[in-house]
């Protein structure tokens, strides 16, 4: 029994698009299973190297970057006293500097009245506290 195939003025160009796949595809060799696995591993290792290579890269920039800013930074600004230290000042809850602390960390208060008619602004004692 012959086939009979319908052919139109544009010569049935679908029905010969899914031949030719058929054909294309019949032609394909697939690979077995060891050789997906033995490449999916490959893939999955190489895939963690790069990621520790870049990680490595990652914390040297940053270790670099740290260590030039903040260099640069320590050296171009001058940090306010810490509380502790000497100079550091003392505030009450409204904000008014009630005294500073000395060498020994001993807080030393500051006399808030003037007895000359002044503003009564804030001075440190003459000596220095002690």
């Amino acid at each position: 029994m012959a086939m009979v195939t319908r052919t139109n003025k544009k010569g049935n160009k679908k029905s010969n698009y899914f031949q030719e796949v058929n054909k294309e595809l019949k032609k394909v060799t697939y690979p077995t299973f060891s050789t997906v696995r033995k490449n999916t591993l490959i893939v999955i290792m190489l895939s963690i190297i790069v990621g520790i290579f870049i990680a490595a890269l990652d914390y040297a920039f940053k270790t670099g970057e740290t260590a030039i800013f903040d260099t640069h930074a320590a050296t171009s600004v001058t940090s306010a006293p810490s509380a502790t230290s000497p100079g550091g000042l003392v505030y009450d809850d409204n904000g008014n500097v009630t005294g500073y602390y000395d060498q020994n960390g001993n807080v030393v208060p500051i006399n808030m009245t003037s007895d000359d008619g002044g503003d009564g602004a804030a001075t440190a004692p003459a000596d220095g506290g002690q």
